[in-house]
């Protein structure tokens, strides 16, 4: 009789053969056999921000490698879904780490509103839109319209901030929201 014990293995370089499956003897605990899964990547995520993707790539194992390799793809929950990020060119920065398929866009809000009216005006229609603060924090940010002007809308911790994007002014709004219980 044999027990199944499910294990993670963290070799180095990451590969097909870093999860499997070992059935071990109840008595000794020696394996039995290993069934190695096919294409399991444990380290893709799911990942709740850039910079927890970032991190936990960034982690060594005992012989001192880090995922941080070029063509290396995560996934990060963005607004319910998940959303693929990739080292597109280089692994060395956070800022490496680029939306896999889709461009981004960074909204910095310390720019001027004609500045940043132009630069989501010339956009591409797909893009992901990411909001850099004044403290230069990011977060997801989405965009409509309202005939000229541009309605960007974020989470801050339990804040919905809102702000209306003229050619002249930017008007920002935070919205509270609380759970209720």
């Amino acid at each position: 009789m044999s027990t199944a014990d499910t294990i993670y293995q963290f070799s180095g370089l990451i590969d097909s053969r870093n999860a499997c499956h070992i059935e071990r003897d109840e008595q000794t605990r020696k394996p039995v056999s290993v069934d190695y899964y096919p294409n399991i990547d444990m380290l893709y995520g799911v990942y709740k921000s850039k910079e927890e993707a970032f991190e936990a790539l960034s982690a060594t194992n005992k012989q001192g490698v880090n995922a941080l390799v070029k063509g290396k793809t995560v996934g990060i929950e963005q607004n319910g879904k998940i959303v693929e990020y990739w080292f597109e060119s280089q692994a060395s920065s956070i800022d490496d780490l680029v939306v896999k398929g889709r461009p981004e866009v960074e909204i910095d809000l310390s720019l001027d509103a004609d500045t940043l009216w132009r630069k989501i005006y010339n956009s591409p229609k797909n893009a992901l839109y990411t909001v850099k603060t004044t403290e230069g924090y990011y977060h997801t940010a989405s965009i409509s319209t309202d005939g000229d002007d541009y309605l960007i809308s974020y989470e801050l911790k339990d804040t919905d901030v809102q702000i209306r994007l003229t050619h002249t002014s930017m008007d920002m709004k935070y919205v509270e929201y609380y759970d209720t219980v």
